[in-house]
């Protein structure tokens, strides 16, 4: 498949039959979340790609989501704060993640007209997500098996910006030179499971995607 092919069904999972300015907002969105992730933790984030939008995880927990026209995104404030009562916010409770939280549930429209309001707390929630409860950068993704740098370049490109090369996201899996490895730990590391892999990965040199 080119990559032209590529970036094309893209941009039919994100928001294929709406406003441009309205696509922009939400990869914008998306890029910024990354980066924010990336400064605290490179390894920490991934981007899935879904039929009809996408999520972004920190960690374990979902923190920007876009399916058809809803988005949702993650806030560290309490939804009954004063500050955004006129926001329509619900309660969240990630157990893996300290209080105060909520989020944010809303039609690509009103996200357009809110995200500014949004963007301090979002980012405070995505960088608690990126750091473990002992405070230290987290190491790797639950999900870097689904991340996709296609969607991540769809963005950078749509938006004409250089905004991905600002995003760390190299170093997905957190090996320490001179430190070894069990074949099963490897496996887990990467996101794969054991009973589906080859020979190859006991007893020869491989590769996982570009690592």
């Amino acid at each position: 498949m080119s990559t032209n092919e590529i970036f094309e069904n893209v941009a039919l999972s994100i928001l294929p039959e709406c406003e441009e300015s309205l696509r922009q907002v939400v990869l914008a969105q998306l890029l910024h979340s990354a980066k924010v992730a990336s400064e605290v933790a490179p390894s920490s984030w991934s981007a899935t790609l879904f039929v009809n939008g996408f999520r972004l995880n920190v960690g374990q927990v979902e923190v920007l989501v876009l399916i058809d026209r809803m988005v949702l995104i993650n806030l560290a404030i309490s939804a009954e704060d004063k500050s955004v009562q006129s926001l329509d916010l619900l309660p969240s409770n990630y157990k893996s993640m300290p209080l105060p939280q909520s989020r944010y549930v809303a039609d690509i429209i009103d996200f357009a007209n809110d995200f500014r309001r949004l963007q301090p707390y979002h980012d405070a929630f995505v960088q608690r997500a990126a750091v473990t409860k002992n405070g230290k950068p987290r190491q790797g993704s639950n999900f870097a098996r689904s991340h996709s740098p296609e969607l991540m370049e769809y963005a950078a490109l749509y938006l004409g910006t250089t905004a991905r090369d600002n995003i760390a996201h190299k170093h997905i899996f957190p090996f320490v030179l001179g430190d070894n490895y069990r074949h099963t730990d490897i496996l887990k590391m990467i996101g794969l499971p054991v009973e589906a892999t080859s020979q190859s990965w006991f007893a020869d040199y491989t590769a996982h995607g570009d690592d």
